[in-house]
């Protein structure tokens, strides 16, 4: 999914980071299964 280990090191931030590897794994799996016109407009709805 991306890297194997953290940026940060104290447990809150190491969440936070993974919170964000996983939002943009997400945002980029949906673009490419329904594309990014369709992805765009649906998050400006």
């Amino acid at each position: 999914m991306g890297p194997t280990y953290f940026l940060t090191r104290r447990p809150k931030n190491v969440r936070s980071e993974m919170a964000l590897l996983v939002a943009a794994y997400n945002i980029r799996r949906m673009a490419t299964l329904i594309g990014i016109r369709r992805l765009m407009r649906a998050i400006q709805a």
